[in-house]
């Protein structure tokens, strides 16, 4: 995404806007088709997982006092 670099552009940034750009105003006339209905998702897909695997296991993060 673009708006991710809005701090810190650089050239390359820009010329892949001037892409997006030119991209638009090619499909100027063109249409988006949003669906409103949700997709059928099989659940099987996504089987279940231990995610503290993946993650610094008995870390903590220290947070600020409030007071």
């Amino acid at each position: 995404m673009m708006s991710s670099h809005l701090a810190l552009p650089r050239v390359g940034h820009l010329e892949e806007l001037f892409h997006i750009f030119v991209y638009l105003k090619k499909y100027a006339t063109s249409e988006m088709i949003f669906d409103p209905n949700l997709p059928e998702v099989d659940m099987s897909d996504f089987p279940e997982g231990n995610w503290n695997y993946y993650m610094y296991s008995g870390e903590q993060e220290d947070l600020p006092h409030v007071g």
